[in-house]
């Protein structure tokens, strides 16, 4: 893999890392998903602009998860964690997990109002359910075979089951901790492999007690870069971003 290609830079710069054009993987690997995400946004906006009844919002959004898992069921399937390789399979992967989501918030919308009833021991007995067993999935995925592609509906229930903003696992969520790593994730998402590069040579190089060490030191790195990226270049663009919108 060549660290820097000129022909991938430029599709970078168009948003094209991820939509399957290139066949190399890239070193900043999670851009692909900005691309991804970037054109989903795009095309969601499109069909719900054209399709305004929910319910036919819900039946587009089932139809589209249907032909993305039957498109990784009849090509990938047996071919192991490979298959999710975010450079060549984003579009459909990125997909498949965005109308998941559209579907797990149709049904929250649909059932909200008798999950009211559901007392909150139960609900926090469902969300670790569900958080041990999406964990595991993800651990055993190299060997689910097919069955790796439950992750993502297995996540979208868990998921479900924190929205109503009760429950064991819901509470441990809104600690001042897990909070302040949910506002900067983003930014932890897209500078933890540049701050690796740095550290990658020293953790490879020391053994064991140092190496644990240089995965702390690491840690600590990623949480400083992205709270100074979160401060000086998320918060401001996104903000420029919401000032032009309201012009428009």
């Amino acid at each position: 893999m060549e660290f820097f290609k000129l022909s991938y830079f430029l599709l970078e710069l168009v948003m094209l890392q991820g939509v399957g054009i290139m066949t190399e993987a890239l070193h900043n690997y999670p851009s692909w998903s900005l691309s991804v995400e970037f054109w989903l946004y795009l095309a969601f906006a499109v069909l719900f602009f054209f399709v305004r009844s929910t319910r036919a919002r819900v039946w587009a959004s089932v139809a589209i998860v249907v032909l993305c898992l039957d498109h990784f069921l009849r090509v990938f399937s047996g071919l192991g964690p490979q298959v999710l390789a975010p450079d060549v399979h984003g579009m459909p992967r990125g997909l498949l997990s965005f109308f998941i989501g559209v579907l797990v918030w149709y049904g929250w919308q649909a059932v909200q109002p008798r999950l009211r009833h559901l007392s909150s021991p139960a609900l926090g007995a469902c969300q670790l359910v569900l958080a041990v067993l999406s964990l595991a999935l993800i651990d055993m995925r190299a060997d689910l075979g097919a069955w790796v592609y439950a992750i993502p509906f297995v996540f979208g229930l868990w998921v479900w089951s924190l929205l109503p903003d009760r429950g064991v696992v819901a509470a441990f969520l809104q600690t001042r901790p897990l909070q302040w790593l949910g506002v900067h994730s983003y930014s932890i998402y897209l500078v933890h492999v540049t701050v690796l590069t740095f550290f990658d040579w020293p953790g490879r190089k020391f053994g064991e007690p140092l190496k644990y060490a240089v995965v702390a030191v690491f840690v600590l790195a990623v949480l400083l870069a992205a709270r100074c990226t979160y401060r000086w270049i998320e918060v401001p663009w996104r903000d420029r971003g919401k000032r032009l919108a309201g012009r428009g």
